[in-house]
């Protein structure tokens, strides 16, 4: 029975030693891997260690203590340090300087706000600041990576139905609106789910409201204007920002 039990043992270890080797097991011949982990074993050694909560050192159980640090705490220090350096450290004087100029219920407020901090060297005035209504639509735009859809006739009738023809006259450089969709001039950005992306239970603020919004190409020009935007009043309410952003640099709104 001994005699089997061995004989069966044997063949077993012939059998699994490629899977052994595979799996990177230690094996009794493995020469150079003994002579490394008996190397490092020799830089082992208790040491006091501490430990960092807040600004202070708690003292720990002596212990080993890690030298060579791994790949992934590597690049956490190094992701940690990047983003350490974008901090701004003058962040409690643009604060204070800005609720001192306050409040801001126009265009003209905001910038009188960028403009104080920008010349106390604190920040440099946004490049997105809507300062014009041509910046203003290329930056809703962006927001959705320039990819933009023709209207169609007979879509979005009720917004744009609204729309006064000297402004259209104006805006897109015909005559009605109509004229406008026929000319393939009109085009739409459909913002109005962009509340999914954020809490609904928190409808003071929100990151981007729910909006439609309509631009036109003026071929006089050459410009792709805003047309009107179609604000969702009724589904959640806007930031303050926004609505001074669309009834300050966008004259003209959708009912």
């Amino acid at each position: 029975m001994l005699r089997k039990t061995l004989t069966m043992l044997a063949c077993t270890q012939v059998f699994i030693s490629p899977a052994v080797t595979a799996l990177s097991i230690p094996l009794a011949n493995d020469m150079e891997r003994a002579a490394t982990v008996n190397a490092t074993s020799y830089e082992i050694s208790n040491v006091p260690r501490q430990f960092l909560v807040g600004d202070t050192y708690y003292p720990l159980n002596p212990g080993p203590e890690r030298k060579i640090p791994s790949l992934y705490y590597t690049m956490l220090t190094s992701q940690v340090a990047a983003i350490s350096a974008l901090e701004n450290p003058n962040a409690l004087k643009v604060l204070a300087t800005l609720q001192e100029l306050g409040p801001y219920k126009s265009f003209e407020s905001f910038k009188a706000g960028y403009d104080a901090v920008q010349s106390a060297g604190l920040i440099d005035t946004p490049q997105a600041f809507d300062n014009s209504d041509e910046n203003f639509g290329a930056m809703r735009l962006g927001i959705r990576g320039y990819k933009i859809k023709l209207v169609n006739g007979c879509e979005w009738s009720d917004p744009l139905d609204s729309l006064s023809d000297s402004l259209v006259l104006e805006q897109c450089n015909d005559p009605t609106v109509d004229t406008a969709i026929s000319n393939h001039k009109v085009f739409v950005q459909d913002f109005s789910s962009m509340g999914q992306y954020t809490d609904s239970n928190k409808t003071e603020s929100k990151y981007a409201p729910n909006v439609v919004g309509f631009f036109c190409n003026n071929d006089a020009k050459g410009l792709l204007l805003p047309l009107c935007i179609y604000a969702s009043l009724d589904v959640f309410s806007f930031s303050n920002v926004f609505i001074v952003s669309i009834n300050v640099r966008l004259r003209v709104q959708c009912t």
